[in-house]
């Protein structure tokens, strides 16, 4: 490009411009043709944000409206990104196709202006096309898709507003992109509170047709990929809105009639019990509720559990007459009293021992507290796996688990036997095996047919 444009469209100076035309009227058609890529004088200006100097511009070199630059872009395309309503007026008056141009991607302008959020530009765009709306990028991508991937939300409520009176509104919020996703799926995602809340609680009258369970390509629904992140604070707000809107999982939509006509049959012929109201609901209760509950069940027996080794409870103990009569002058201890005739002494000894029944119930204690306790650990260290500080947690858990050992063994000292101490060393092992074992059999057990 003529160093003479550059300066000018840079400056937006446009004496220099008309000057530079005057002294070779060619110039603006030599610039056109050259094949050397990059930004024309008027990409430049749309750029810098010359207003006057691209309107001067226009009127000598229109062709150049088409033209992108090496990054794809048209002047169009530049003015939308920027938003500079102003200029995007100025090309548009020279053809108001200008709106469906295509850069990089096969973007249009609308597709920049909803991704830097300027309302004005995205207004300005619909209304000199209203058909931009549908139009998607190489990744089948609409306005409103990139408008939800970017987080502005107003502009997808103008773009919502713009189309709503039109017919194929529904054809429109329903449009997936290259891995199948709505906008409802990238709301989701992103857990857009006030987007799921746009589009599924509008009016009765605004005949939305939004699909709340449409599918993506791996098969997942807005509340799958909901469920399939972890969970933050709010997450419940967002899933409760989905259901209120009629959304399920993949996996109930095959069988959600059949579930109806039972649940209709179940609450006509019987009243729900509190067992079966409290009872786990796979519909209703997600794995997260679910990891979460057990995990504060697990971190609640840990706790009673361990603190039962601190202050056990206390063992009876009672004094037994052993019944033991001495005879004789030097009978020990000496007798209460000597038998007249034949010096003999005559006494009984009480002995403090622990009745045997009492042993037995130590050990039945010990026992089941032990194995409470190691299998709460084993919950824990299960439903944690995937967390950050995963190394730290373990390290607590295994001190935890050798402090309880050790206030164990302090606890049974007198009672200390072979069968007590394989207790404590095998126990652990005994669970892990145990439960795996119980698991492989019940896999192998015929599913019943409900």
């Amino acid at each position: 490009m003529d160093s003479r444009l550059f300066e000018a469209a840079q400056t937006g100076n446009v004496e220099l411009l008309l000057d530079a035309i005057r002294s070779d009227p060619l110039i603006l058609k030599r610039a056109a043709i050259s094949s050397t890529a990059g930004d024309s004088a008027l990409h430049i200006a749309c750029l810098a944000g010359h207003v006057y100097f691209v309107h001067e511009f226009l009127k000598h070199g229109r062709e150049f409206t088409l033209e992108l630059n090496q990054d794809g872009l048209s002047p169009i395309h530049i003015a939308a990104a920027t938003g500079n309503i102003e200029i995007l007026q100025e090309l548009l008056k020279v053809d108001i196709g200008l709106c469906f141009i295509r850069g990089r991607e096969r973007r249009i302008p609308l597709h920049y202006a909803s991704m830097k959020g300027h309302i004005d530009v995205v207004k300005e765009l619909v209304l000199a096309g209203l058909g931009s709306i549908e139009m998607v990028t190489s990744r089948g991508e609409t306005a409103l898709h990139l408008a939800v991937k970017n987080n502005k939300f107003d502009v997808l409520k103008v773009l919502i507003e713009h189309i709503e009176s039109s017919h194929n509104l529904g054809d429109v919020l329903n449009k997936k992109d290259e891995q199948g996703n709505t906008i409802l799926h990238l709301a989701a995602v992103k857990k857009q509170h006030e987007v799921l809340d746009l589009l599924l609680k509008r009016s009765p009258g605004s005949n939305s047709g939004i699909e709340v369970n449409s599918l993506n390509e791996v098969g997942c629904t807005a509340l799958d990929v909901l469920l399939l992140l972890p969970s933050e604070a709010g997450d419940i707000e967002i899933e409760n809105l989905i259901r209120q809107g009629g959304g399920l999982r993949a996996m109930d939509l095959s069988r959600r009639p059949v579930n109806s006509h039972r649940e209709v049959q179940a609450s006509n012929s019987h009243p729900r019990t509190f067992s079966k109201l409290f009872k786990y609901d796979g519909e209703r209760d997600t794995p997260t509720k679910v990891r979460d509950v057990l995990l504060l069940i697990a971190t609640l027996i840990t706790t009673t559990t361990f603190e039962a080794t601190l202050n056990p409870p206390s063992m009876q103990e009672v004094k037994r007459d052993i019944g033991v009569t001495a005879r004789g002058p030097k009978a020990w201890p000496p007798g209460p009293a000597e038998v007249p005739g034949n010096r003999s002494f005559s006494y009984t000894s009480y002995k403090t021992v622990r009745p045997v029944i009492s042993f037995y119930s130590a050990d039945l204690f010990w026992f089941f507290n032990t194995l409470g306790f190691l299998t709460s650990l084993h919950m824990i260290n299960i439903l944690t796996q995937g967390f950050p500080l995963r190394l730290e947690l373990r390290v607590s858990m295994i001190a935890l688990g050798i402090s309880y050992m050790t206030s164990l063994l302090n606890r049974i000292h007198v009672l200390l036997d072979i069968f007590v101490l394989t207790l404590i060393i095998g126990l652990p092992f005994i669970i892990v095996i145990v439960i795996r074992v119980c698991r492989h059999v019940s896999k192998k057990r015929p599913v019943e047919e409900v």
